[in-house]
């Protein structure tokens, strides 16, 4: 089947019939009417001659070797990890499988996650540092997938004694 747009002024509008069914005062796409090219500017003549107006003051555009200030940054939302003295001892990083639909989880427990008062902000912290979902089962932190390796150096910087198991 052949499309059609609405007439327009100076367009050649034919009827148009297909099967039983007549389509009136249509124009075939094929007649398309494009806007005019942009004028290109001869070489040199680019930002209103700047280039040139330069050059005429005895200036040649050179790259500057200091490139200014560097923009600030914003501040990072992510939340404050625990003090480092609350991670002093060991922390057991061990991968597990069993009772858990096939599904691979990573756990941490140990004396260091031990003496932390607050198990669930200590999670969330690792949530947010390693991109990962983390909860609180019965006084040990259970991490989604494989994290030992993200989880044993996060674990190191804050501090705390890290052993792999399994």
């Amino acid at each position: 089947m052949e499309r059609a747009r609405p007439p327009q002024d100076g367009d050649g509008a034919r009827t148009l019939q297909i099967g039983s069914h007549f389509l009136a005062d249509w124009v075939p796409m094929s007649k398309s009417t494009k806007s005019p090219k942009a004028p290109v500017e001869q070489p040199g003549t680019g930002f209103g001659g700047l280039a040139a107006a330069l050059a005429s003051q005895g200036l040649t555009p050179t790259a500057s070797a200091d490139p200014g200030p560097a923009p600030s940054t914003p501040p990072c939302r992510v939340p404050a990890p625990p003090p480092p003295s609350a991670l002093r001892g060991k922390a057991v990083v061990r991968q597990e499988r069993k009772g858990r639909g096939g599904k691979t989880v990573t756990v941490v427990d140990g004396a260091a996650i031990a003496r932390v008062a607050d198990l669930d902000a200590l999670a969330k912290t690792m949530r947010k540092a390693l991109g990962t979902g983390a909860r609180v089962e019965g006084g040990r932190i259970v991490l989604q997938g494989d994290q030992r390796d993200g989880a044993s150096a996060w674990l190191q910087k804050q501090g705390a004694t890290v052993v792999i198991g399994n």
